[in-house]
């Protein structure tokens, strides 16, 4: 009669019940990774500031978390994919939504009026006016699916100032959140 050592079959039991956890534990860190491939893929992006058209608020090199699942609202900052003349191909602009389908956009006087009503702008540095690039005033009533943008530094902004507005489309994300400064400033 063959009989099997009783530590032998306890060795064997750990082992199995060890590669049952291996198993688990690496099929768990594969669907992690998946979602966060989804995630970013579907639902986020990350995107690195470049220049300081939104300074104050955001600064050159800091890192944003966009959701693309957010729908733009006034006031919000956006990710914007616009087509550059200049080198013929699109690019990703950060701006701050300032009207929206049907809003009139008024620029008279150094200031921002939306529906005949002041824009409160305190992401604006106080000695920074709002001017069109020819000095003229601005009135323009925005249609169904524009947006109207700036960025918050109104002196070192391409924005629809002179490039005019954008479609909502166009749009393709809201600052949810920055992270940090990947260049330590």
């Amino acid at each position: 009669m063959n009989t099997v050592h009783p530590s032998l079959v306890e060795k064997e039991r750990r082992q199995k019940r060890n590669n049952r956890i291996t198993t688990n534990v690496f099929f768990s860190l594969i669907m992690i990774l998946l979602l966060i491939i989804v995630m970013n893929a579907f639902v986020y992006m990350t995107i690195e500031v470049e220049g300081l058209s939104m300074w104050p608020t955001l600064n050159n090199g800091d890192v944003l978390k966009v959701n693309k699942r957010i729908s733009a609202s006034h006031g919000d900052i956006v990710i914007i994919q616009k087509y550059s003349k200049e080198d013929k191909c699109y690019i990703l602009v950060i701006k701050r939504v300032i009207a929206m389908g049907g809003d009139k956009v008024e620029i008279k006087d150094g200031k921002v009026y939306v529906n005949d009503k002041l824009l409160d702008e305190p992401y604006v540095p106080d000695d920074i006016n709002t001017n069109m690039p020819d000095g003229s005033d601005y009135s323009y009533t925005l249609k169904n699916d524009e947006v109207f943008y700036l960025g918050d530094n109104r002196i070192n902004s391409e924005d629809s100032r002179g490039s005019g507005c954008c479609k909502e489309e166009d749009v393709l994300g809201v600052l949810e959140d920055w992270a940090y400064n990947m260049r330590g400033f």
